[in-house]
């Protein structure tokens, strides 16, 4: 297990998975599928300032990744990430 950095969105000023799905502090989701970069799986970078490049909305996350995890230069997929916590970061962002 390792710590990593995620953005997610927002809807009505609350943080959103991409699948729409509000993001849960503390539990883990996890994927069974095949990972796939940038497809499928669940994915996080190990610097923030990797992950900002990521960022569909202004929601910041750090995050437990853990199980099959694979790498590329600025971000990782993973098949565990659990959100340990997550702050609205518009205004440090702007």
């Amino acid at each position: 297990m390792e710590l990593a950095w995620h953005f997610l969105g927002e809807r009505n000023g609350e943080p959103i998975l991409r699948d729409g799905r509000l993001l849960q502090v503390g539990e883990w989701y996890e994927h069974d599928g095949p990972l796939v970069m940038c497809s499928s799986g669940y994915h996080a970078s190990t610097l923030a300032l990797d992950a900002l490049q990521y960022a569909p909305g202004p929601w910041v996350s750090l995050c437990e990744v853990d199980g099959t995890i694979e790498r590329e230069n600025d971000k990782l997929v993973c098949t565990r990430r659990r959100a340990l916590w997550a702050y609205d970061a518009t205004e440090q962002l702007r």
